[in-house]
């Protein structure tokens, strides 16, 4: 990635390798993997999120350049983050999420020239027992229109079908209300 221009971002999306795919989400079908990209907040880029043609090859090789343009003026713009996603294009159920990458916009070179390849590791966030806790406070706030927001964002952006069935009460072991 680099910058282009000051509020134009060049992303080159070369390929992924290398893919690790939770033994729940393990079928005979071929993975068809995509990437989409977003800045963060989402209120600095005018491009919706992107994504690449679906590969079903491992490695994947997309080769595939994003020209995103930022409306932040100045240097708040290195302050965003610039997030990839990894899913697996299902035709009869919803994508599956296999990992994130995120780069600081503020690392990002500002002209080809000074460009390198980025080698990124793709994570999964881990739904630990107090991120448990913090969710279920937030998915009970069913009046607060940013908490509502945010438990939508988990569920669309990290296929989850229910919060209730991921987020358990540990010492009870009963499924959270949504």
């Amino acid at each position: 990635a680099w910058f282009q221009e000051r509020n134009l971002l060049m992303v080159h999306v070369l390929m992924v390798k290398d893919v690790v795919v939770p033994p729940e989400e393990q079928h005979n079908a071929p993975l068809d993997y995509y990437i989409t990209i977003q800045i963060l907040p989402d209120t600095t880029s005018q491009m919706p999120i992107s994504s690449t043609q679906v590969l079903k090859e491992d490695p994947a090789t997309f080769d595939t350049q994003f020209e995103i343009s930022i409306e932040e003026k100045g240097d708040n713009i290195k302050a965003g983050v610039m997030v990839l996603i990894l899913k697996d294009r299902n035709l009869t159920r919803p994508d599956t999420f296999l990992g994130e990458a995120v780069v600081l916009l503020a690392i990002v070179p500002s002209s080809i020239s000074e460009a390198q390849n980025m080698y990124l590791k793709m994570t999964k966030p881990l739904f630990t027992a107090g991120c448990r806790k913090i969710l279920q406070i937030l998915s009970l706030r069913k009046s607060d229109k940013q908490a509502t927001a945010f438990i939508k964002l988990l569920k669309r952006r990290y296929s989850i079908k229910s919060l209730a069935k991921e987020l358990k009460d540990e010492r009870h072991g009963e499924e959270i209300a949504e």
